[in-house]
């Protein structure tokens, strides 16, 4: 700002060298006037953004005169301008800010808005994902983007992972932007085999398989079987619950059995084989007293084999069947015949008779 005299008398000594910022060309402002000294450069709109006038105090000379010109002379005042400043950094807005739903997959909508007036560097947005709450600094950041248009995360797992912003206007204010959490699971849950308990005719399988991120999606739980000795596999069951029961099983064969675990994110893995052997059903015994020649009767005794999930059965005439439950079974009988013992698990069955002949009366 300089002021000077051109008619001679020079500049009158009562004269306030001031000057102010103003936001209206016709209005003077209300702030804080600063004193400058002519001919020295004053800088202006330092933490300004907008649009700016310029407003200096009108002066005079010796004689009276009052100064007139360069500027518009508004009252008492030579107001300047305009001057545009811009000391704002620009704004980013996610959409979604985070995603708290587990995917393999995430994305979100990031859209850059300038706040002062140079407008958005298109060239500088750049994008970086983070499993860190500490802002990355800038020269890390590589990966562009354009405003308005979505950035993907197609891989990590974990909850804590987040989009970082680089963003610039065009006279240099930058900012560096953290979005909410997204939670991303791209890893399958464990192969840990089942655990296998098995009867002469079933096994019950107990899903083993776990996920520590998404979790396991229990509707998608899925158990198959086939003997040891075959190549293929049967087909799979799906089973909502923790244990599945194949039944009708042979007794004394090896099986093996595999589960199959989906995670909530999708993530799909097999487990690990179990091989576990069905139990064989053993034919009942069958003893008598006495065994030698008697006129008298004859008591037998029937011992059953100990198996879980088993019936046992006795007849004296292989036709019509008693299901018993004492084991040993003893009966007495008073003429000779045949006594018939079985063990059935509805499946497998193992019988066993006896000729009782030495009765004499």
């Amino acid at each position: 700002i300089t002021a000077q005299d051109e008619g001679g008398s020079g500049l009158a000594s009562g004269n306030s060298y001031q000057y102010q910022l103003g936001t209206s060309n016709t209005t003077a402002p209300t702030g804080t006037w600063s004193t400058y000294t002519s001919g020295t450069a004053v800088t202006v709109g330092g933490g300004l953004t907008g649009t700016y006038y310029l407003w200096v105090k009108e002066i005079q000379d010796t004689a009276g005169n009052v100064s007139s010109a360069n500027g518009t002379k508004v009252s008492t005042y030579h107001v300047f301008g305009t001057y545009v400043f811009d000391n704002q950094a620009p704004t980013v807005t996610f959409s979604p800010n985070g995603n708290t739903t587990w995917s393999k997959t995430q994305s979100t909508k990031v859209t850059v808005a300038d706040q002062g007036e140079s407008g958005v560097n298109a060239s500088s947005l750049k994008y970086q994902w983070t499993q860190s709450t500490t802002a990355p600094g800038e020269s890390t950041f590589s990966s562009t983007f354009t405003s308005g248009g979505t950035v993907t995360k197609s891989d990590g797992t974990g909850n804590n992972w987040y989009l970082w912003i680089l963003a610039k206007d065009n006279v240099g204010n930058s900012v560096i932007t953290k979005s909410g959490a997204f939670y991303l699971d791209n890893t399958v849950p464990t192969t840990t085999a089942p655990v296998l308990t098995a009867t002469s005719s079933k096994i019950v399988a107990t899903y083993k398989q776990t996920d520590s991120h998404s979790g396991i999606n229990n509707s998608q739980r899925k158990y198959a079987i086939k003997k040891a000795t075959d190549s293929s596999w049967g087909a799979w069951v799906t089973e909502n619950a923790s244990t599945h029961t194949f039944t009708g099983l042979e007794g004394g064969v090896s099986y093996q059995v595999k589960t199959q675990a989906t995670d909530n994110a999708g993530n799909v893995v097999e487990s690990q084989v179990a091989t576990i052997e069905t139990k064989s059903i053993t034919k009942p015994e069958i003893t008598w007293t006495p065994t030698g020649a008697t006129n008298g009767n004859v008591e037998v005794t029937i011992t059953f084999p100990e198996l879980d999930g088993t019936t046992n059965k006795y007849s004296v005439d292989g036709e019509t069947w008693t299901t018993v439950t004492d084991n040993p079974y003893k009966i007495t009988i008073t003429e000779n015949k045949t006594i018939y013992a079985k063990t059935t698990d509805g499946t497998n069955e193992a019988t066993e008779s006896a000729d009782i002949t030495n009765i004499d009366k």
